[in-house]
Order: C-alpha cells, then sequence, then structure tokens
C-alpha cells in the first residue's frame, strides 16, 4: 500500500476503535429492541402501549448512538480535502 492509502488510518488508536465499535453496537441493539418490541405491539388484537412505547424507546436509542459512531469515526479517519477545479473566465475562451 502506498503512504497516501495508508495515512487517512494513521490517525486511528485503540480508543477511538473500541468507541466506533460501542456506539455501532449499541445503535444496532437499540434498532434490534426496537424491532423485537414492535412484533409484540399487536397481541390478541388489541394494541398493547407499553410494548409500543418500548418499540419507540429501542429506535430512538438506536438512532441517538449511530451519529455518536459516525461522528467518531469521521473526527479520527480524515482524508484529505480534494483540490478546487480550476475557474474558467469569459477572458479565457477563444471565440472563433
Amino acid at each position: 500500500m502506498s503512504d497516501s492509502a495508508i495515512q487517512p488510518w494513521a490517525s486511528l488508536n485503540l480508543n477511538s476503535v473500541l468507541l466506533i465499535l460501542a456506539f455501532t453496537l449499541l445503535s444496532g441493539l437499540g434498532d434490534a429492541a426496537g424491532f423485537i418490541c414492535a412484533s409484540r405491539v399487536r397481541s390478541d388484537g388489541r394494541f398493547v402501549w407499553v410494548e409500543a412505547l418500548k418499540c419507540i424507546v429501542g429506535f430512538q436509542f438506536g438512532m441517538l448512538m449511530y451519529p455518536f459512531a459516525t461522528k467518531r469515526g469521521r473526527t479520527c479517519v480524515s482524508t484529505p480535502a480534494p483540490t478546487p477545479a480550476p475557474t474558467v473566465r469569459p477572458d479565457d475562451c477563444l471565440l472563433i
């Protein structure tokens, strides 16, 4: 691998990787809990409010953990900014 390919990963340390992994797992667990509770919302033809509230809490927890994982990943792994395209002025164009 070239140095330019390795450079964005050089700033990662074990704590960063563990935090990204933990927030990603928490996000998945929250969503999974939301899905499990959502499957129990209708029981014997009636609506179960407690399961609906658990479902909402699970999904909200999962959604709240996801930005923490992605924000942590963005701050730890930075890629160089692309170079801007040159601007063309009307004076640069040839009219034939």
